[in-house]
């Protein structure tokens, strides 16, 4: 089975804006969540079908909102999850 692909998020730490890029090897469900340090559920960027490809998410307003510190950006498929760390330092 092939693996949802993200690689770590630019800039890390990140000072208002970011990209992550990641790639979806096949058609399915995806989520890509942002998860503070307890685990709770800050934003959900998407959580839905999606066709394979590799896509950008660009993320400006919403990192304004969150007060600074660690964070974690998961990216779900067909039971593979990925997780990468985020350090928000506004």
């Amino acid at each position: 089975m092939r693996k949802v692909l993200c690689p770590p998020n630019s800039p890390n730490p990140v000072l208002g804006d970011f990209t992550a890029q990641y790639g979806v090897p096949v058609n399915g469900r995806v989520r890509l969540t942002l998860y503070d340090v307890q685990g709770r559920v800050k934003i959900t960027f998407a959580d839905r079908e999606m066709t394979p490809g590799y896509y950008r998410l660009a993320m400006s307003g919403p990192s304004r909102s969150l007060p600074a510190g660690v964070y974690y950006l998961s990216l779900t498929q067909l039971g593979n999850r990925v997780t990468r760390k985020l350090v928000l330092a506004n």
